[in-house]
C-alpha cells in the first residue's frame, strides 16, 4: 500500500499552502477595503464641499478639512477597537488592520513633504515600529502584524519612488 493520500491535497493538509492563503487574503482584504473606506471618506468630502457649495475639495477652510480627518481618524479607531474586541483572532480583523494603518500614515507624509524621504520614513517607523512591537507582545497573530507591515512598506517604496501619496 502506498502513503499518497487520495485526492487532492487541501490547505488544512499543507501549512505552506494555509501560510501564503492566509497572507494572500490579508493583503486583498485590506486593498479592498482601504479602496472602500477611501470611497467613503472622498464621498464625505464631497458631500461637505458640494453642500457648502465650494467649487471642490481644495477650496474647502483648512480648519474643517482637519475637523473632518480627526472625526475619519476617531471613527476608524473606534471600530478598529470593536473588531479587536469582538473578532480578535479573524483573517476580517487582520485585514481591517489595514485601514487604520492607512489612515493615519498618508496624513503624516503629506504634513512632511517638503522634508528628506529619510525623514518621513523615520517618522513612520517611529509609529510602525512600536505598534508592531506591541501587537508582537500581546501575541496577537501573525496576520495582524502582516496587515500593518505590508501597508507600512508599500507607503515607504511610494515615498522613496517619489509618488504623492
Amino acid at each position: 500500500m502506498s502513503d499518497v493520500p487520495n485526492g487532492p491535497v487541501l490547505h488544512q493538509d499543507h501549512p505552506t499552502l494555509r501560510v501564503i492563503g492566509h497572507a494572500a487574503a490579508v493583503i486583498g482584504g485590506g486593498i479592498v477595503l482601504i479602496y472602500a473606506a477611501l470611497g467613503l471618506y472622498t464621498g464625505v468630502l464631497l458631500a461637505i464641499s458640494h453642500t457648502l457649495g465650494a467649487g471642490s475639495v481644495t477650496q474647502l477652510p483648512g480648519l474643517l478639512l482637519s475637523i473632518v480627518m480627526l472625526g475619519w481618524l476617531m471613527i476608524v479607531g473606534l471600530l478598529t477597537v470593536l473588531a479587536l474586541r469582538r473578532w480578535p483572532r479573524s483573517l476580517g480583523t487582520a485585514a481591517w488592520l489595514a485601514v487604520p494603518t492607512a489612515s493615519i500614515l498618508p496624513p503624516i507624509t503629506i504634513a512632511l513633504a517638503e522634508q528628506p524621504a529619510w525623514l518621513l520614513l523615520a517618522v513612520c517607523a517611529v509609529i510602525v515600529a512600536p505598534v508592531l512591537w506591541l501587537m508582537h507582545r500581546r501575541n496577537q497573530p501573525w496576520e495582524q502584524l502582516l496587515s500593518v507591515a505590508w501597508v507600512a512598506v508599500a507607503l515607504g517604496a511610494l515615498v522613496l519612488l517619489g509618488v504623492d501619496v
